[in-house]
């Protein structure tokens, strides 16, 4: 079969049918369509037609495969070749969706609108996207950032890709309700569920591979009353934080720049502290505007008080060619907290 879209002949050899099926039931899941309702919409083609696309068992006509791009909002081209997405591209779009999914006052909607202008939005979704594929539930069939919006459906995605800006945000966002809700988590973590048991198992199947035994090892000497005990204690500390946070400011975090001079002559160290100024996150809105930002209040700042002409010079020697900058984060997303945010 020979196709001509937009005056381009192209031959059904060169196109991966399954592929296309794979992009067609994409684009009708992302809408939210059923077979019968997504096939009303392509000349009323029926549910069977629509599930043989999606099986790659045969493709939609010229006129059918333009409506699907219309509906998809891609290219042609896209929809009969594929795009590879980035994780950041795939980031974006679940945190477009995850925005809609969560416009009440939750947690999760808190994190996500704190970071909706920040200059860490974009590092922060690339980590939370690249998250999805080490999550073992879901590592068997999401392996690249295009499995990931093929599978976009799986409310899993979503828990998991919340869960980890959550976490961040509780880690980064300093104020008192985040300072108890990481603690909580970090109890949450401790608690022995399964601290009797290690992680070997045996199995063995019969001949006919109808049947089998599964052997498990852990420690017997392990005292289920002292098990018990432990996570009673850790319990009634979750319930007394839980109570804390009646006393909790909810307050967004403020931030301040220190800044500190560290001159080295002949391996003898000598630090002055500079000040400090505050810093405002909506207009600090990418690295480059950090540095930007860093730089022009480092040069701002008044030292008369030093009293030092020689470190005045230093300091005014300082220009943006010659100046190496090093960002660094601190706190690091704790990727292995799978937790449910609302139960906080």
């Amino acid at each position: 079969m020979i196709y001509n879209i937009n005056n381009e002949v192209l031959k059904v050899e060169n196109i991966n049918k399954h592929d296309v099926g794979r992009r067609i039931k994409s684009i009708r899941l992302k809408k939210g369509f059923n077979m019968r309702e997504f096939g009303e919409r392509l000349d009323n083609a029926s549910d069977s037609i629509v599930s043989r696309w999606e099986k790659g068992k045969t493709l939609p006509n010229s006129n059918r495969l333009k409506k699907i791009a219309e509906i998809g909002e891609v290219s042609i081209d896209e929809l009969l070749y594929g795009k590879e997405y980035t994780f950041l591209e795939v980031g974006k779009i679940l945190y477009e969706k995850s925005l809609k999914l969560n416009n009440d006052k939750t947690n999760i909607s808190k994190a996500l609108n704190f970071f909706k202008n920040s200059y860490l939005l974009d590092d922060i979704l690339i980590k939370s996207a690249k998250n999805l594929i080490e999550i073992p539930t879901l590592n068997e069939y999401i392996k690249t950032p295009n499995d990931i919006l093929d599978n976009i459906n799986d409310t899993r995605l979503m828990v998991y890709f919340n869960n980890t800006i959550f976490i961040y945000y509780l880690n980064n966002i300093k104020n008192d309700n985040n300072l108890i809700d990481s603690r909580i988590l970090h109890i949450k973590k401790l608690k022995p569920y399964d601290y009797q048991e290690y992680p070997e198992k045996f199995e063995f199947h019969s001949k006919n591979n109808d049947s089998q035994i599964i052997a498990s090892l852990f420690e017997k000497n392990i005292s289920p009353n002292i098990q018990n005990k432990v996570m009673n204690i850790l319990d009634e500390a979750i319930e007394k934080l839980k109570e804390l946070k009646d006393e909790a400011i909810d307050t967004h975090s403020q931030k301040a720049i220190d800044y500190t001079f560290i001159e080295i002559i002949e391996n003898d160290i000598k630090t002055y502290e500079l000040g400090e100024s505050l810093i405002n996150d909506q207009k600090i809105n990418s690295k480059e505007n950090m540095i930007k930002h860093v730089y022009q209040k480092f040069k701002d700042l008044k030292v008369e008080d030093l009293k030092d002409n020689n470190l005045i010079e230093k300091i005014n020697s300082f220009e943006p060619d010659n100046i190496s900058v090093r960002l660094s984060n601190v706190n690091e997303i704790d990727e292995k907290i799978v937790v449910n945010y609302k139960d906080l």
